[in-house]
């Protein structure tokens, strides 16, 4: 009977507060209507969606019954997080696998939200940077674009220990380069479909010889190429950790091309050698 008493449940607005003016606009924007009203799935699917975007916090609901339109006005008081966050860590060890790690994140938020991330890993053994630069749309089919680029070196040569005498003789640097970018789409807040794409490159400079000298030219192999994902990511579990019911679903469509090119400093002196005549070479 308390039900049946109970106004129809038609949401006439949504107001964010608690932010910059432009800011409240762009957290807004997550609560979409087919209509001119708001209805319970529009209302909960835009809340979960700006709950999920770690850019907020304490994320507060209210609801106003308005008597004179006969409709509720959904309210939303809400925080942001730092603009900055950073983060550092080390290893360190006896054996030459000694790391530093340092990264920091900017997020900057106006009609849409832009965020820059780099970290960097420094070590004797292995060296990495990454950086890239996303821009979050949100609207009726949020989505965002984020390029970015990849380094990383393994030096062998400065290894010992565990690796042993062993590794010095076959590989001595492996670098590998990747640039690229990902655009995200999210029909709904448990879907999420991806398209990435990039090129990359991978160097390895290395010898047989058992003596290595400074001024020695090494063999180089490059391996580059292209490749090009659609993932479709879906999930329904109840729970982040340790869910008792629901689904997740994860399918990739991936495709790659690539190749491969050789260089030996010890080949072509083997070939200006074979190419030399007899009388210049007893001349010598």
């Amino acid at each position: 009977a308390f039900q049946e008493g109970a106004p129809t449940p038609r949401f006439l607005e949504v107001h964010v507060n608690g932010l910059r003016p432009d800011q409240n606009e762009y957290a807004a924007k997550f609560f979409q209507r087919k209509g001119h009203e708001y209805n319970l799935d529009d209302i909960e699917e835009g809340y979960y969606r700006l709950a999920s975007d770690d850019y907020f916090k304490n994320i507060y609901p209210r609801i106003r019954y308005d008597t004179a339109r006969k409709g509720y006005i959904f309210n939303v008081d809400a925080q942001r997080n730092n603009n900055v966050s950073a983060e550092a860590g080390f290893v360190l060890s006896n054996r030459p696998i000694d790391n530093l790690y340092v990264g920091v994140e900017y997020r900057y938020l106006r009609q849409l939200l832009y965020t820059a991330s780099a970290d960097v890993s420094l070590g004797r053994f292995y060296n990495g940077a990454h950086g890239s630069f996303r821009i979050s749309i949100p609207g009726n089919l949020p989505l965002y674009v984020e390029p970015g680029i990849t380094y990383n070196s393994w030096d062998y040569q400065s290894t010992g220990g565990l690796l042993g005498r062993n590794a010095l003789g076959t590989q001595i640097r492996q670098q590998d380069t990747k640039v690229g970018f990902q655009m995200g789409v999210t029909p709904t807040y448990r879907s999420r479909l991806l398209l990435d794409a990039s090129l990359f490159t991978t160097r390895d400079n290395y010898t047989n010889r058992s003596e290595i000298n400074s001024s020695d030219v090494l063999d180089k192999t490059k391996f580059h190429g292209a490749t090009v994902a659609l993932r479709l990511n879906r999930n329904t579990l109840n729970e982040k950790q340790y869910p008792t019911g629901g689904h997740h679903y994860s399918y990739t469509l991936p495709s790659t091309a690539s190749g491969c090119s050789f260089g030996s400093p010890w080949s072509a002196i083997s070939r200006s050698r074979a190419n030399a005549t007899p009388g210049a070479i007893s001349a010598s």
